[in-house]
């Protein structure tokens, strides 16, 4: 059974590829950064 943190991430994942998908250019690496923010963001404080 996958914990709240995964099932978090997963969702943010989810929510944001279409968005980075439908980007191109610097549009998309800008998409990419910002979807790795939200993420490292996220899951740095669950690495200990």
């Amino acid at each position: 059974m996958a914990g709240p943190a995964s099932r978090i991430s997963a969702g943010a994942f989810q929510a944001m590829t279409p968005v980075v998908v439908a980007a191109s250019g610097e549009e998309r690496e800008a998409e990419v950064r910002e979807l790795k923010k939200v993420l490292r963001g996220y899951l740095a404080p669950l690495d200990g």
